[in-house]
């Protein structure tokens, strides 16, 4: 339509009720329009929102390093507390195998006298069974039980030197006994 064009009734009505769709469709544009921006502005309390989560952001990071720092700390202690500990552990071992082979030349040490007792024991009770024969008196038979207890004393005493538990886990009373029976421990034993 030509702008000098006249405008006729149905059409100045047409245009009307145009105008009035589209002035109403405005209306409701402008409250979705307001509620939206209502919405925008109460989800951000202050201007300076972006900033204090900018700030929030940097101080997490900080404590992050932080722990990071103390971990790796923690780490390293932990690593030459392990360090030690296995030194720890490989000087025990090596004072073990020490002690192992100390035990086991002094049990050789001690085996050779204790097998000499028992043989001479062993030895002089068959000497005194063959002297006794003839006149057999208390006195000798008490020698000879005398003997038989002293070589098997000097056999139980080789035994014990001879299992390892004789030396490394129990233990070995020392004593002495007298002729008669009876005991008498030594001090400090």
């Amino acid at each position: 339509m030509a702008p000098d064009t006249p405008l006729t009734d149905s059409r100045k009505d047409g245009l009307s009720a145009e105008l009035a769709a589209l002035k109403a469709r405005n209306r409701q544009l402008e409250k979705i329009n307001a509620a939206l921006i209502e919405r925008v502005e109460s989800s951000s309390p202050s201007p300076s929102a972006p900033y204090a989560a900018f700030e929030h952001a940097v101080l997490l990071a900080d404590q992050v390093r932080e722990r990071t720092d103390t971990l790796h700390r923690t780490l390293d202690e932990l690593g030459a507390l392990n360090r030690r500990l296995t030194a720890a552990k490989a000087a025990a071992e090596a004072a073990n195998h020490s002690k192992t082979r100390f035990l086991a030349a002094i049990s050789h040490d001690l085996l050779q006298p204790l097998n000499a007792a028992r043989l001479f024991a062993s030895a002089l009770e068959e000497q005194l069974a063959r002297l006794a024969l003839d006149d057999p008196t208390p006195r000798d038979a008490a020698a000879r039980r005398f003997a038989g207890r002293a070589g098997g004393a000097a056999g139980a005493l080789a035994g014990r030197c001879r299992e390892p538990a004789g030396h490394a886990g129990g233990h070995l009373a020392a004593g002495c006994r007298r002729a008669d029976g009876r005991c008498r421990h030594l001090p400090g034993a």
